[in-house]
């Protein structure tokens, strides 16, 4: 406009502002305009006053293009444009025309050069590979870009182009009918060595880049080419270009258009490569999710033969054992009635003490697996701690006795004599810690249990764990104490324990260091279920220990109050009488175990008929009821051949009978036992206790016949 006006064309009719106003814009003519002052607007004053000098009528077509510019000025296109592309003329630059980024092709072709390769080949390479959009199928959202491009840059080809290793690729096209060229002829392989600047070859016959490239001497013999770089960061991946067989020049509202839809492809590419990470990240997790199933799988089907094999193993342990445990009994018994050689008897004491610790072994293993699964109920029930304290110092007692340590106990008068509690595992948690006491005291040293009553929250409020002045305190349970709790305390004289270790002697399998179990013995285990089960019971544990001076355990445990029922006792002498009309059936499949149940029962003189497996139990007792009145009073192994106790089970409960049947299982898993429920009257634990079992009988029998109860 300042050529023009030094041209003295502002002086033109179409100067006012009425023309202005009331003029009516031709499309074709603004394009035509528009052309005419991009082509000029570059040259000086002095140039156009000499080509209006030589051509007089151009100046008539300059006026024109003045009017049709300053009418869109009237419109305000020029601010408009300006507010929503704030753009500053940096942004607009054109890339370096300089052929140092540039390599000869071919010597015998001086006018072609190919691109170097940008330092940052690898990381662009490895962007592309992650993008994974080389090859890839066309998608309307590039091609809608890449027409808009063409569109406004007035031509008639374009593309998006990527630039792998050695060719490039077009993700979308216009005018061309290839989907990739080679790299080496590829204009975008130049583009992008300048990244987020526009790349613009005007005319490539002046380029000496470009004039004598196939793409320029052949198909689709290019002209004009402008290109802007899909830089993510500084990495350019390839271009968005637009391509005309014509010469042309760029406006700096095409070059703006051309930049803006270059980054908006640009980000096309980013929120490709976030969402290709959000798929790959939710793959992973869905795979980590199948993954953590089967995990779970597995270790639920490995508990699940674990548990099997437990069972199997605990049949086959205990089976023998209690032939063992059972037959000293009957030696141990008859010695009231046949006084035995000062020497047998030692051995037969000697074979009753390591059949205990034996049975307290395999006992140990199987309540650690209890423990550890979670398979752990409380039986709750109201008992007499006093007399489970009585039966706990009299085993121990004995223990203490042979070891030559001095065991005392006491018991706080104030302590409720009826408590609601689960007596076994009160009793386990008290003989394990007694006896790791007595185990770790040496000869002539005490060993010190008191029971006493506490009703104050003071001790409750201690930490979960405490060092000071060389007293430590470990806490396990985690439950509110209810007002009343016992307090059971264990203390010895023993070596000590370091306060440092304290957390590790509870944990399975562990003892202090490794010369205790060569020294002492043990599975290491003791401990852990006493911990197992004082969290089961809510209860917490204290410890206070000092090295070479002795340790002190004390188990709180809650408890409610109640008032004992007065028993009679009903066992007057060592037999109990049958009915005439019962029988006394025993499944057992172990011969040792037929024989020694079938003595115990022939000591009380009843004779019992012994089956091999659950099936010829069911036989058995269907003949019975089916040959007579009779009553059969029935006793079973569960893991039998053929079928097992609780198979057979389902089939008697399903016989016809007028009096309902009494079974009783014979198990080395009673707590399992009792979880399942399968409908046993009784359910006896083995090795089986003979006073118990005994006992067990006389329950049947009385309430067969209540008038029998005083037998």
């Amino acid at each position: 406009r300042k050529s023009m006006a030094e041209l003295s064309l502002a002086d033109s009719p179409c100067n006012s502002s009425a023309t202005r106003f009331t003029r009516t814009i031709d499309p074709e003519e603004l394009k035509q305009s528009i052309a005419t002052l991009g082509k000029l607007s570059e040259l000086s004053p002095g140039h156009l006053l000499d080509i209006v000098k030589i051509y007089p009528d151009i100046k008539q077509q300059l006026r024109l293009a003045l009017a049709t510019v300053e009418t869109l000025e009237l419109l305000d296109v020029d601010k408009l444009h300006q507010d929503e592309n704030p753009l500053s003329q940096s942004d607009i630059d054109i890339a370096d025309r300089g052929s140092e980024n540039t390599v000869q092709v071919d010597r015998k072709i001086r006018r072609w050069r190919r691109a170097k390769i940008p330092k940052d080949e690898v990381e662009r390479l490895r962007m592309l590979k992650d993008l994974r959009i080389l090859d890839s199928e066309r998608e309307a959202v590039y091609d809608n870009i890449l027409w808009l491009a063409t569109i406004i840059c007035d031509t008639n080809m374009g593309a998006v182009s990527l630039i792998d290793s050695n060719r490039q690729f077009f993700k979308s096209q216009k005018g061309l009918n290839t989907k990739q060229t080679g790299r080496d002829e590829a204009f975008c392989s130049h583009a992008i060595l300048q990244p987020n600047k526009l790349f613009v070859i005007e005319d490539t016959a002046e380029d000496d880049r470009f004039a004598e490239n196939p793409l320029v001497t052949g198909g689709p013999t290019i002209k004009f080419y402008a290109g802007m770089p899909l830089s993510i960061g500084d990495v350019s991946l390839g271009t968005l270009c637009v391509i005309s067989n014509k010469k042309k020049f760029l406006t700096r509202r095409q070059r703006i258009a051309l930049k803006n839809l270059g980054l908006l492809c640009r980000d096309q590419l980013v929120l490709r490569m976030k969402n290709l990470q959000l798929n790959d990240m939710i793959s992973m997790l869905q795979a980590s999710e199948e993954s953590l199933r089967k995990a779970n799988r597995d270790v639920l089907k490995a508990a699940k033969e674990k548990e099997q094999f437990l069972a199997n193993m605990t049949h086959e342990l205990r089976t023998p054992l209690n032939a063992i445990v059972g037959y000293t009994q009957l030696i141990k018994e008859s010695e009231t009635s046949v006084k035995l050689p000062q020497d047998i008897s030692e051995y037969v004491e000697s074979i009753a003490f390591g059949s205990r610790v034996l049975a307290n072994t395999v006992n140990e293993v199987l309540d650690y697996t209890k423990v550890n699964s979670g398979k752990w109920n409380l039986d709750f029930s109201e008992i007499d701690i006093r007399g489970v304290i009585k039966r706990i110092s009299a085993l121990q007692g004995g223990v203490a006795k042979q070891r030559k340590v001095i065991f005392e106990t006491n018991v706080d008068n104030s302590l409720h004599s009826g408590m609601v509690m689960d007596s076994v595992k009160l009793t386990q948690i008290v003989n394990n810690l007694v006896s790791n006491a007595i185990k770790f005291t040496p000869e002539g040293k005490k060993v010190y249990l008191s029971v006493e009553r506490k009703s104050s929250d003071i001790m409750l409020k201690l930490p979960s764990e405490m060092i000071n002045r060389g007293l430590a305190k470990f806490e396990a349970g985690t439950a509110e104490m209810k007002h009343h709790y016992v307090v059971l305390q264990v203390k010895d004289e023993g070596c000590g324990i370091d306060p440092q270790k304290f957390e590790r002697i509870f944990e399975s399998f562990q003892q202090e260091n490794d010369s205790t179990c060569r020294t002492h013995g043990g599975t290491g285990l003791g401990l852990a279920i006493v911990k197992g089960i004082t969290e089961l019971m809510k209860g917490r544990i204290y410890i206070e220990s000092e090295q070479h001076k002795g340790s002190t355990f004390a188990i709180i445990v809650p408890y409610k109050p109640c008032i004992l029922k007065e028993h009679k006792c009903t066992e007057k002498s060592s037999s109990v009488a049958l009915p005439r009309n019962c029988q006394l059936i025993v499944a057992e499949d172990d011969f040792l175990s037929q024989k020694l149940i079938r003595r115990f029962f022939k000591k009380m003189g009843i004779e019992a008929t012994m089956c091999d497996n659950g099936r010829i139990l069911c036989d058995t007792v269907s003949k019975v009821l089916s040959s007579s009145s009779d009553i059969p009073i029935i006793f079973t192994d569960i893991g039998m051949p053929v079928m097992g106790g609780i198979e057979a089970l389902k089939e008697l409960r399903s016989m016809q009978t007028t009096t309902p049947l009494s079974i009783t299982a014979l198990t080395a898993s009673p707590e399992a036992l009792r979880e399942k429920n399968p409908g046993f009257d009784y359910i006896l634990g083995k090795p089986v206790n003979f006073k118990v079992m005994k006992k067990r009988l006389r329950d049947v029998v009385a309430r067969l016949d209540p008038a029998l109860e005083d037998r």
